[in-house]
């Protein structure tokens, strides 16, 4: 009570303050001037900081569970309940979902591929189960449609391509950066919503080429790839949720610097024990 005041201090009278509270006024003067415990001392001089600047390094994006473990690497021990009460005191104020527009497009007529996964997105060792989708990036220009590859594994997104349309070019573009970086192993899985173009004829020929499995979920159920829906409201919350790039190319860039410099490198993944995807590869 008395830290609340102290905080209030200057924009009301302190009497009146002990008052509404119902603390003694010589209670607050002892408190006040009393010395800092080495525990308030550490907050101030160490936890604060340390707070604000990984605040700042995940670019807005942290709640108290990533900011607790960031602070945890650098070996200072804090709960999620105190890192939420400073970042609190500190407004720091992690940017919120948003709501985005779904692409796909199932009425096609064409026959699908078995769901392989069921839901189950987990599995032991990379690059033996990806998944894909195509989602929208709006831009003062126009839409831009960006498809991924995204190792379930690792969290990665081992390859992606965006252009002005949602052709199967696009797809196979996402397809050739993937194999330009990561090579699927014997008898993966390719797993995607059924859009149009997971049905394209080479997109096929090359699955097979590379022994690939391919796998797709249900019409218009959502959980059925949960893994990438989960990308895209990652991307869209933490990228775009304060610009609208003025061109498609500028929001291309924002994609690669996002992808490639933060989210592949840095951001904490919790599902794969708050380390990145390069981070937990390597352990591997």
């Amino acid at each position: 009570m008395y830290t609340l005041i102290g905080q209030m201090k200057g924009m009301f009278k302190i009497d009146d303050m002990c008052r509404v509270f119902g603390v003694a006024r010589s209670g607050y003067y002892s408190w006040s001037t009393r010395p800092l415990s080495a525990h308030d001392q550490q907050e101030i001089t160490v936890i604060k900081p340390a707070i604000r600047q990984a605040f700042e390094e995940s670019r807005h994006t942290y709640g108290c569970a990533r900011i607790s473990a960031v602070l945890r690497r650098i070996g200072i021990c804090i709960s999620e309940k105190r890192s939420r009460r400073i970042m609190g005191e500190e407004h720091l104020v992690p940017k919120a979902a948003n709501r985005f527009k779904r692409t796909t497009d199932s009425n096609h007529g064409h026959k699908k591929a078995p769901d392989l996964v069921k839901q189950d997105f987990s599995s032991p060792k990379p690059h033996t189960l990806w998944t894909s989708d195509f989602t929208a990036i709006w831009t003062r220009e126009g839409w831009l449609y960006l498809v991924v590859f995204l190792d379930v594994c690792t969290r990665m997104v081992v390859g992606w391509a965006a252009s002005a349309t949602m052709a199967e070019g696009t797809l196979i573009k996402a397809f050739n950066d993937a194999l330009s970086k990561r090579i699927p192993l014997p008898s993966a899985i390719v797993h995607s919503d059924q859009g149009g173009q997971y049905f394209g004829k080479l997109f096929k020929a090359i699955l097979s080429l590379y022994h690939v499995r391919q796998s797709m979920g249900a019409t218009g159920i959502c959980f059925d790839n949960a893994i990438t829906e989960s990308l895209w409201n990652t991307l869209k919350t933490e990228c775009f949720l304060e610009i609208i790039p003025e061109t498609r190319k500028e929001a291309e860039l924002m994609i690669f610097d996002y992808f490639e410099t933060f989210y592949n490198a840095e951001r904490l993944h919790s599902s794969i024990g708050y380390m990145s995807p390069e981070e937990f590869e390597k352990t591997l």
